[in-house]
């Protein structure tokens, strides 16, 4: 070969490789503009949210095909040192806990050749759990909460560390059980993942944050993440969120480092960087698992009804844009958090911010609705529509079908339905009032709440005009009539149980407190002794009215969660001292011939007869199971 051919040849032979290097780089190019382009997106996105909202912090993660495509920080995670939120900032992730204990719990199974279908009561050992002992509720049933649990709120959390306890002791003292048979309703809950936390305790012999660790954080290598109580156990060396409630710039309460009680519901802390290494897990449908065990987990489970979005082993689902997504949303105390997948599409992302889930009163937050926002937001930028619905899912159980579809009638429906997971203990169904719905017929629509649905193919299905459906089962001998709206269920409530016939008793007692304690005026004219005496009994219910009333007004709804209710009880047992009292002095004091004497001593006896209604109310609420 001349030197002028093997001159061209080298020519040609770099002229190829160029080529090939720039094609190459070509798609890595778009899809880094891509990427940006997203990035610069969400940032606009994120920014108006925190602004119209006051939300301090945000970190996102967002990953497809197997890459992550945004893992970033937005605004603080901490405003009293000015700390920013970063992609490895601890945040408390709430009820997406219940994610990472179902998989360990799936995987625990599997390896031990151990069916879904085989009961909990089973595995308890020296557990003393006499609900769980006496029911034959699965593991599957306890995963995709058709295991017949309330819900209560109380115990979970506590900011003092000696009056913490144990996951063993909290679910020994607690009673912790089924209150239902299982199967009739997708009942969701904390307590029965706590139950399998505990169970897992006793068959490894590990305590549960110490199997979390070994079984599923170290493989899936998120490092920062963890289940232990103590806040210096948590990702050594990097900064931690600070829960806070905002207004109009200004902080309105801040939420320090809580201990939890039932770690594997609601204890987790973690990174948006380890949450990217979870989403890459489930969305690869692989990882350091039994073999099967990914499959179980995200496949379609259970649902009340054909038409009705459902539960997979431990991820709940919904259809959006015509997409089957997995998710589990987290709303703690100063924290809400989404975990959001679509297999189909190989996309999912996670979000947390350190936002109040409430506003004083029963009143959700609309920051708390960001999570519901953003998801539309990526959605409609990423992706085309899909074709997926509800009623294209085939679920191996439906937990009413064949139920009696007679068309209800007005008499048998109407009235005020609470969730089925309703708590059993007084406070906790104070707390809850406002998660009910009421429900009337209006000619040919059921009204349900603000939602009105009309019969759809039979009279057991009724959809509404944005496509919400809901299945009617009419009463049964010896249970409430149900009401089964997509993946919750709803009870029909006895009469005092509904909002308004609360709040009308509460109003009738802080009513009945202050004409009490007002009533030493009318006695002026009565000597020193009975005025002073009077006037004594007047101040008990007084205190109780000013302490109910300003704890209403100043509380933290969040303090539900830490069992700060404790003024409440000082309100009754003050009433019914004072009521007693003044009984007493005017019936001694022959106050009956005094003017407007027996008026008021009809007001006092209709106070106490008042307080003694609650005191019942309060027993029957709170003897044996769910009323």
């Amino acid at each position: 070969m001349t030197g002028l051919t093997r001159l061209a040849a080298r020519i040609a032979a770099l002229i190829i490789a160029s080529s090939l290097a720039l094609m190459m780089a070509a798609p890595a190019r778009a899809q880094s503009d891509r990427d940006v382009a997203l990035a610069e997106a969400v940032a606009e996105f994120i920014a108006q949210e925190r602004a119209q909202y006051d939300i301090p912090g945000v970190v996102i993660v967002l990953v497809e095909n197997g890459e992550t495509r945004l893992l970033e920080g937005y605004g603080e995670a901490d405003l009293s040192g000015h700390v920013p939120m970063t992609p490895d900032t601890i945040v408390r992730a709430g009820s997406v806990s219940k994610l990472m204990t179902s998989l360990a719990v799936v995987d625990w199974l599997t390896r031990n050749g151990i069916s879904l279908d085989a009961p909990v009561a089973d595995y308890l050992g020296t557990l003393d759990l006499p609900r769980v002992a006496a029911s034959r509720a699965s593991f599957r049933q306890y995963l995709t909460h058709t295991a017949g649990y309330d819900d209560s709120i109380e115990a979970l959390h506590t900011y003092d560390r000696s009056d913490w306890q144990g996951l063993r002791e909290t679910l020994e003292a607690r009673d912790a059980g089924p209150l239902a048979a299982p199967g009739r309703a997708v009942s969701y809950s904390s307590w029965p993942l706590a139950v399998l936390g505990a169970v897992l305790e006793e068959q490894t012999g590990q305590a549960f944050d110490a199997y979390m660790q070994d079984a599923l954080f170290e493989p899936l290598g998120m490092s920062a993440s963890s289940f232990a109580a103590d806040r210096e156990d948590y990702g050594a060396g990097l900064d931690q969120a600070v829960g806070y409630r905002l207004s109009e710039g200004r902080i309105e309460a801040v939420y320090p480092f809580n201990h939890v009680r039932l770690p594997p519901g609601i204890a987790l802390r973690t990174t948006g960087r380890d949450m990217a290494r979870y989403l890459h897990t489930v969305l690869s449908g692989d990882g350091p698992f039994a073999p099967g065990v990914m499959t179980a987990y995200t496949s379609p489970q259970v649902a009340h009804f054909p038409g009705a979005r459902g539960r997979a082993l431990g991820p709940s689902e919904r259809f959006d844009h015509g997409w089957r997504a997995l998710w589990h949303d987290g709303n703690g105390i100063g924290f809400v958090n989404r975990t959001y997948w679509i297999p189909e599409l190989g996309f999912g992302f996670y979000i947390s911010f350190n936002h109040a889930l409430m506003e004083p009163g029963p009143t959700v937050s609309e920051a708390t609705f960001l999570v519901n926002r953003f998801t539309d937001f990526i959605l409609e930028r990423r992706f085309a529509e899909g074709e997926t619905g509800p009623e294209d899912v085939i679920y191996p159980t439906y937990l009413i079908e064949g139920a009696s579809c007679d068309r209800p009638t007005g008499g048998a429906v109407n009235g005020f339905y609470r969730p089925a997971n309703y708590p059993r203990r007084t406070l906790g169904r104070i707390a809850s009032l406002f998660d009910g719905v009421g429900v009337s017929l209006d000619g040919e629509a059921l009204v349900v709440g603000s939602t009105r649905y009309t019969a759809a193919q039979t009279p057991c299905l009724w959809e509404s005009e944005q496509g919400r459906v809901i299945a009617w089962r009419p009463s049964e001998a010896g249970e409430p009539a149900a009401l089964y709206l997509g993946a919750g269920a709803f009870l029909r409530a006895p009469l005092l149980e509904g909002p308004m016939p609360q709040l009308l008793f509460v109003g009738i007692i802080l009513l009945g407190g202050l004409v009490l304690a007002g009533g030493w005026t009318f006695a002026s004219r009565l000597p020193g002794l009975l005025r002073g005496g009077l006037a004594v009994a007047a101040l008990l219910p007084a205190a109780g009215v000013v302490t109910t009333g300003v704890m209403l007004l100043t509380m933290d709804p969040q303090d539900l969660f830490l069992g700060q209710l404790f003024p409440l009880g000082l309100v009754e047992p003050s009433l019914l001292l004072a009521g007693g009292g003044t009984l007493a002095v005017a019936f001694s004091s022959r106050w009956f011939s005094k003017p407007g004497g027996a008026a008021l001593t009809l007001l006092y006896m209709s106070q106490l007869a008042l307080i003694t209604l609650g005191a019942c109310l309060a027993l029957m609420w709170n003897l044996g199971g769910v009323s």
